[in-house]
């Protein structure tokens, strides 16, 4: 007897019944939770024209003197080894580190707009210990930064607007810029090493996945 396969989406159902502990679930599409004023207000994304090579440390320089030099800055960024998730930030003005081990269903790029919401709760926490109110939050995933233009939003960027929402009425202007990775800037050196460090911490932080990134052609 030929059995007949289920049709696709009664698959994709029990598939996804297999991860639901593991998958942030909530009674709003997160597009229609947020102000897409706020939304756009926000964005302070700067995404600079780099060269390979060598001149990538210089343009870096010249842009923060030029453009940010009285923002507390800091580092993000994310790892993944195998069913391993990780990610960290670095604050070169505090000398100061947090990272994480997470869900490890989690993609790369959700991993590192995990690592921003992060920053920004460490700002939350914080910020009364920054010598400027103006924030800089660099990451070396241009892709990740672009994203929260989008209109396929998750809860990772609902949390990311909200934050920035929070802070800006604290006072707090943040802004994003994108680092060219392995290119021998130090704050971004660090924050690799450190989120590498992290795939071996033992307790995972709680935080649900995408669904999307169980399901990917969602």
């Amino acid at each position: 007897m030929i059995s007949k396969k289920d049709p696709m989406m009664i698959s994709c159902y029990h598939h996804i019944l297999s991860y639901k502990d593991r998958i942030a679930r909530s009674d709003k599409v997160p597009i229609h939770s947020l102000n897409l004023k706020d939304l756009k207000s926000n964005e302070n994304v700067y995404i600079p024209q780099y060269v390979s090579g060598p001149s990538t440390y210089m343009t870096f320089h010249k842009i923060i003197n030029s453009n940010f030099s009285n923002h507390h800055q800091i580092y993000t960024d994310a790892s993944k080894q195998l069913d391993k998730t990780s990610c960290a930030i670095y604050d070169p003005h505090l000398e100061s580190a947090v990272k994480y081990r997470i869900n490890g269903n989690f993609t790369i790029f959700s991993e590192e707009l995990f690592a921003m919401w992060k920053a920004l709760h460490y700002v939350s926490s914080l910020f009364e210990r920054f010598e400027s109110k103006n924030i800089l939050i660099l990451s070396d995933s241009q892709i990740s930064l672009l994203s929260k233009l989008e209109t396929k939003l998750n809860f990772i960027h609902n949390g990311i607007l909200e934050s920035l929402k929070y802070l800006r009425n604290l006072g707090l202007e943040v802004s994003f810029m994108w680092t060219r990775a392995h290119s021998g800037i130090p704050g971004n050196e660090k924050v690799n090493y450190l989120a590498k460090e992290a795939l071996e911490i033992d307790e995972i932080d709680s935080s649900p996945c995408v669904y999307s990134d169980i399901i990917p052609f969602f």
